[in-house]
């Protein structure tokens, strides 16, 4: 993707560190293998030290010989190219320049996205300010994604990652997240740190369920975030009103029917009310799109208020983006 950096005032680049590089690509194969996996044509600022990249990184791709002389056949600078050279006889701290233009790149495209974002809000080009805001986050994802070092995917680097996770669940086993249930939790190690699917029939209690991990999680005390596409807070508040020790005894048709309660009962309700709201548990019943649910957990994770997030249910979610079938719509 060409990047277009005319319009920014006093954008950060570094030339010194882009002619580093690139006379140490001319001077060294394994510095050309570097460059090549950490950095892109476009993270260079100077369209001269761009073009004499693409050109190496060509030379590479059709496994021919990358020297002064072969690049000066292109370029028809071979002046430039001696400069390079000299000012790059050691390869000594390649790794460290390459990362600063790459962080200066990063710098520059978050620079630009942020502007072309003010530009649309001032324009008002989005109707839905969620759309707006999602579409934002996404081009800045995907504006500064950086390609991790090639050593991180070699087989001993990827084992020992491996053991570290092994080891971090077998500590999550005795220290970790638990569902509350103590089978439940020997079978599966507590919570996982990632989505899990609860499936079943309907009318079977998955709801039921989902709120009663959810008030487990708060005994650990961990804050909850409940999308409920299905029900209003008031039908979700009941149910976690009747799975309260002290109601055991109340049924939810009693709830739902107070001209039922006793005076005895309003005062059981009351505390079971009290026990609950004191637990840290947004609930959302007006949340219906991927991208709505995705801002409100960003915002909660900023403010540190989320530690678990608690979708009812997937097939009801809707998204912003042209899907044909409910499964597009969940793996989005």
């Amino acid at each position: 993707m060409e990047v277009n950096y005319t319009n920014l005032q006093n954008p950060p680049y570094n030339i010194d560190a882009e002619q580093h590089v690139l006379g140490c690509m001319l001077l060294y194969e394994d510095c050309v293998k570097e460059a090549l996996t950490t950095l892109q044509k476009n993270d260079f600022f100077s369209e001269k030290h761009a073009e004499i990249f693409e050109i190496i990184e060509n030379l590479q791709e059709k496994k021919e010989i990358i020297s002064i002389i072969t690049v000066s056949d292109i370029t028809k600078d071979i002046t430039y190219l001696s400069e390079l050279i000299n000012n790059s006889l050691t390869d000594q701290n390649f790794i460290h320049y390459c990362k600063m233009v790459k962080g200066k790149s990063t710098r520059r495209k978050i620079i630009k996205t942020l502007r072309e974002s003010l530009q649309s809000a001032l324009q008002d080009e989005y109707e839905n300010i969620t759309l707006f805001r999602d579409e934002m986050y996404k081009k800045l994802n995907v504006d500064t994604e950086c390609v991790d070092d090639v050593e991180e995917s070699h087989i001993s680097k990827l084992t020992i990652r491996t053991i570290e996770e092994l080891e971090e669940k077998y500590r999550r086993t005795s220290e970790g997240l638990k569902y509350g249930w103590l089978r439940l939790d020997e079978k599966t190690g507590g919570i996982e740190p990632s989505l899990t699917y609860l499936a079943a029939k309907t009318s079977v209690g998955k709801t039921a369920l989902s709120l009663n991990i959810a008030m487990n999680l708060t005994k650990q005390n961990k804050s909850i975030a409940i999308f409920n596409l299905e029900m209003s807070f008031q039908q979700i508040i009941q149910r976690l009103l009747i799975s309260n020790k002290t109601l055991k005894k109340m049924n939810i048709n009693k709830i739902k029917n107070p001209k039922e309660l006793e005076e005895s009962d309003w005062q059981e309700l009351m505390n079971a009310a009290t026990s609950i709201a004191e637990q840290q548990i947004y609930i959302f019943d007006n949340i219906f799109t991927i991208e709505q649910i995705k801002l409100e957990c960003r915002f909660l994770q900023q403010k540190k208020e989320i530690d678990y997030c608690i979708i009812d249910y997937l097939q009801l979610l809707d998204t912003s983006k042209k899907t044909s079938t409910t499964n597009e719509k969940v793996a989005y």
